[in-house]
């Protein structure tokens, strides 16, 4: 008796090297997206760390700032009231093509500007009632019966950076700052 060979082994052989085959592809194409994720992620973390460079920078603006120069805009880096916010929360009116950079390794850009928290009409007049304003320690006596004294209001500056980076990354941060008037 003879037997024919149907080549059942050879069909069946090909289909799971085609099954293999797309696994392969797929196992390699899911390693590419996720060294991307964490590519981009680590674009965002330096990002942050980047933003530093640009508070540090409007924090040592705003320190330097004379209290004269409070009520006026200096430049394109200050404003002496709160701006006008998108959704965000960010700045609206603010040209961050203008505004004063820093230059931060890696191939970063931050960009800053600074808003005191206040609102009405120029010069500001009560800090109180006009200003978001933390109130700093009191010194004084703390023993029973003595009237406490009044401590001394200081008013609250937002500082918002605008980091631009490699690959398109784009980061806002703000931060509270407090200046004693």
């Amino acid at each position: 008796m003879k037997k024919i060979q149907a080549g059942a082994s050879l069909f069946i052989v090909l289909i799971l090297l085609a099954v293999m085959a797309v696994a392969a592809l797929s196992l390699a194409r899911v390693t590419m997206t996720s060294t991307a994720v964490a590519g981009n992620m680590s674009f965002k973390a330096a990002a942050m760390q980047a933003s530093e460079a640009g508070l540090s920078e409007a924090f040592a603006q705003l320190q330097a700032l004379a209290a004269t120069d409070v009520d006026a805009t200096k430049g394109t880096w200050y404003y002496p009231t709160a701006q006008a916010t998108d959704a965000a929360g960010l700045p609206s009116g603010v040209t961050w093509s203008s505004v004063p950079s820093v230059p931060v390794p890696g191939g970063y850009t931050v960009s800053y500007v600074v808003e005191r928290l206040c609102a009405g009409t120029l010069p500001v007049a009560d800090i109180t009632a006009q200003c978001v304003v933390k109130r700093l320690a009191a010194s004084g006596s703390a023993k029973a019966g003595t009237e406490q004294m009044d401590s001394p209001a200081a008013v609250q500056y937002r500082m918002t950076a605008y980091v631009q980076g490699p690959k398109g990354t784009n980061t806002f941060v703000q931060a509270i700052a407090t200046k004693a008037s």
